[in-house]
């Protein structure tokens, strides 16, 4: 409110000292007020700024406010006085700074965001939420560094450093001693700020792993061995959402801390417990709020490799029935959300299944599994049942497009594993009539394609360089989108004349006037963009969805010639990939580089448009003249298409893009191959690297121009170089094919230049010579030499001079 504004002194806001007219109170004054002998001010400061700290991350104040106000209250030491207050004795003041820590550090948004995404392809995978690392200057180690330095680089980790684990075991201990409805909130904020935590880095969570005492304390009282029935109000020795959520986000920092948490603390035993009391307790379903979080819990433990046996033996005697229970009680927001971790359960065990037999197949080793594809093939039924009953309820209180999202991508991980290839031609037709096309005319399939026009990734406005939070997104609708183009994608390949007589997509998303189109230019515009830019972790989503989408439309247009604009999008994502997408890359570059069709289309027309010089020929050093005639640039060009397939497999290589033998390929759990993921890889939301440099299509030139790469062989110099401007010189002739819009003109020249700095030996080939001097023309006739600007910086390279 505005200082100067009538509010009466009977609302109590008037406690300025020398101005008690003016309303309201300054953060300074409620930071001095949390710091009063008095208790009641001292409760009535904090209980303030903890409102207010949860209110500016909804971003309420960012109209009034010229500086993100978070940043501002973190640099003014909120963090020191929250902490003090969880020192004190006194049950309201350390609860109230319990909320208000969870507040500060743990937006609600950001929570609601990820358990969105969590149901769809690879929206299991998380982001770590880490800042840059931390900088020692003249100091030694971290541990040289003061609480404040730790602070204004990294606040979690200050956190570690402030004792706040040791701190919050002793107040849930002390809390359990305090009536039941006093302590629930308080309880959860407690394991907000642990979830928080644990989201910094595998290193943190395992470092929370390790806290005995409190890991100790938290299983014991919040996921019991022994099942009681919930009484209202109590949380202790009761199973509780929080606690399961929080072990969910320590199990997803890998393979290993999963493990080691199931052995530990025997949470198979305890899961299957909470499961078989859940399904015997089948009235009080519609009020079991935890169910669905222990199955979440589950998934990331099949995911991780873990539990999918224990899981399997369950299946007809607990599984099965709990679902049927669970599709009579529809429609209740609950039971949709039960369904929807259920169905996702089931997608996990799919891929886990599958890949268990792809491992082998071809492997002498003991293959023996308690779980195998004859416990998947029954669920068939299940998993179209529930499909179905999502087309029937029309209550929009329940998550429909979330159930129906994950029914898409489970039938679709369905298809890939099918092991009895006789029953697919039937399977698809079962899906096709009863839940797939059905599903392309429902109004709300149309209302998520126009959401496509709403920017689902903003820059969030109150996020702290020593706090990243993530981007605050609108409804996305790209989780729907994807699974739907996944399964019409398998379902075009099980039966390939679907594709060219029915045309699903082109009929639903490339109508008049449709959303789909003008985003897809919008897109180009963006993935062109010549600024840096970091990616946000949500626009994978959208990689995806492009990828998707092309390759069905391409299906769908069969003899006909697929637009350029789709080949430039697929050319401008590859910059643009987050790191582990190694088989997006792959299949982007195959689908490229194999369609001679578009390289070959209207070359003639397009070649002819190019005039690029004036002068017929240019002279060598050695005297040797080059005629250049657009006959034979023609030739260059056609020479150098022919090398299309093999330029595939050296860019791939040279690209790490051999999806054999790389293990980050978090795209292939849901979309082709499936290989483990490593424990160490983990995309950081505010620090997301690209999977592949803009450069790119230079290759290894700038390695051989600073002589990072060593190559004695001038043979394997002149193939390095010949691949390069074969490929280089394809894109510039066809329409300068995204390079113009990506690279800067100093770089594109610097890029061909610098192979003059490799000796007359390399630039007086035959072959290098004719595509350098096609170059020098070329950039000639577009007035890029006349454009350069030498004193940028280039990438790749240091310097033009250099």
């Amino acid at each position: 409110m505005s200082r100067m504004a009538d509010i009466p002194v009977t609302a109590a806001l008037h406690h300025h000292g020398e101005e008690p007219e003016a309303a309201g109170y300054t953060l300074e004054e409620l930071f001095h007020l949390s710091r009063s002998t008095i208790l009641q001010q001292r409760v009535i400061a904090l209980q303030t700024l903890s409102n207010i700290i949860r209110q500016a991350h909804t971003g309420i104040y960012d109209r009034d406010l010229q500086l993100p106000l978070i940043p501002k209250l973190i640099e003014a030491g909120i963090l020191f006085l929250i902490r003090w207050a969880m020192d004190e004795q006194i049950e309201s003041i350390y609860m109230i700074a319990i909320e208000c820590l969870a507040n500060l550090i743990a937006p609600k948004k950001d929570e609601e965001i990820l358990s969105q995404t969590m149901h769809w392809p690879c929206g299991y995978y998380e982001p770590t939420l880490t800042p840059a690392d931390i900088q020692l200057g003249d100091k030694k180690s971290e541990s040289d560094l003061t609480d404040i330095e730790i602070l204004e680089q990294d606040l979690i980790k200050c956190l570690f450093r402030m004792n706040v684990l040791k701190r919050l075991v002793y107040l849930l201990d002390r809390m359990k001693l305090l009536p039941s409805l006093t302590i629930i909130i308080p309880v959860k904020h407690s394991f907000h700020i642990l979830i928080r935590m644990a989201r910094h880095s595998m290193t943190c969570a395992n470092q929370i792993f390790e806290e005995r005492q409190l890991m100790d304390f938290i299983i014991k009282q919040f996921i019991p061995e022994i099942i009681t029935p919930n009484e209202e109000g109590h949380v202790y020795e009761h199973s509780l959402q929080e606690a399961l959520k929080f072990c969910r986000i320590l199990a997803s920092h890998g393979s290993t801390l999963a493990f080691n948490l199931i052995n530990r603390y025997g949470l198979n035993e305890r899961l299957r417990n909470h499961l078989v009391a859940a399904v015997n307790l089948s009235s009080s379903l519609q009020d079991n709020q935890t169910l669905s979080e222990l199955l979440s819990l589950w998934r990331v433990f099949i995911l991780q490799g873990h539990m999918a046996n224990e899981f399997g033996s369950l299946i007809p005697t607990i599984i099965i029935p709990l679902c049927r229970m669970c599709i009579q009680q529809m429609p209740n927001m609950i039971i949709s959300q039960i369904l929807i971790q259920l169905i996702t359960l089931f997608d996990a065990l799919i891929i886990y299944v599958t890949k268990f037999i792809l491992k082998h197949q071809n492997s002498s080793e003991d293959s023996t599994n308690v779980i195998n594809w004859s416990h998947i093939d029954g669920l068939f039924d299940l998993i179209l049942t529930i499909a179905k009953q999502t087309m029937i309820e029309t209550d929009e209180k329940i998550e429909l497009d979330a159930l129906r999202t994950a029914c898409l991508s489970c039938l679709a991980s369905f298809l890939i594993g099918q092991q009895l290839l006789v029953y697919l031609p039937s399977k698809v037709k079962l899906i096709r009539s009863q839940f797939f096309e059905p599903i392309l005319h429902l109004k709300s399939t149309k209302q998520l394609m126009e959401n496509v026009k709403f920017e689902t990734t903003i820059a969030p406005k109150n996020a702290s360089v020593n706090l990243p939070t993530l981007t605050q997104t609108n409804i996305s609708p790209f989780g729907f989108l994807i699974t739907l183009l996944r399964l019409t994608n398998i379902i075009y390949q099980i039966d390939k004349s679907l594709s060219t007589s029915n045309k699903f997509i082109s009929q639903l998303m490339l109508t008049k006037d449709s959303e789909i189109v003008v985003y897809i230019k919008k897109m180009l515009n963006k993935l062109t963009s010549s600024v840096t830019r970091k990616i946000p972790w949500f626009e994978q989503f959208e990689h995806i969805f492009l990828f998707q989408f092309i390759q069905v439309i391409n299906q769908e247009k069969s003899t006909e010639d697929l637009p350029s604009i789709y080949y430039e999008i697929l050319f401008s994502l590859l910059s643009s990939l987050l790191k582990g997408y190694h088989y997006l890359a792959q299949e982007i570059l195959k689908f490229v580089l194999f369609d001679l069709s578009f390289w070959k289309r209207s070359n003639e027309t397009e070649l002819a448009d190019l005039s690029l010089i004036t002068n017929e020929s240019l002279c060598l050093a050695s005297n040797e003249s080059i005629k250049i005639s657009p006959s034979h640039r023609t030739i260059l060009y056609e020479r150098a298409i022919e090398h299309l397939p093999s330029l595939y497999t050296y860019y791939k290589n040279i690209l790490h893009l051999n999806r054999s033998s790389i293990d980050l390929n978090i795209c292939d759990i849901h979309f082709g191959n499936l290989f483990q993921m490593d424990d160490s890889f983990k995309l950081n939301i505010q620090y997301s690297d690209t999977l592949i440099d803009p450069t790119w299509p230079y290759g290894l030139l700038s390695s051989l121009y600073t002589n990072v790469l060593s190559i004695v062989e001038n043979e394997k110099r002149l193939d390095i170089i010949l691949n390069t401007l074969r490929f280089v010189y394809i894109l510039e002739m066809k329409n300068n094919l995204f390079l113009s819009k990506v690279l800067t003109k100093t770089t594109r020249f610097s890029m061909i230049a610098g192979i003059y700095l490799l000796g007359s030996d390399i630039f007086l080939e035959k072959d290098v010579a004719d595509y350098l001097v096609a170059f020098l023309n070329c950039f000639n006739e577009q007035h890029l030499l006349q454009r350069i600007e030498t004193r940028t910086n280039i990438q790749s390279l240091m310097t033009f001079f250099d």
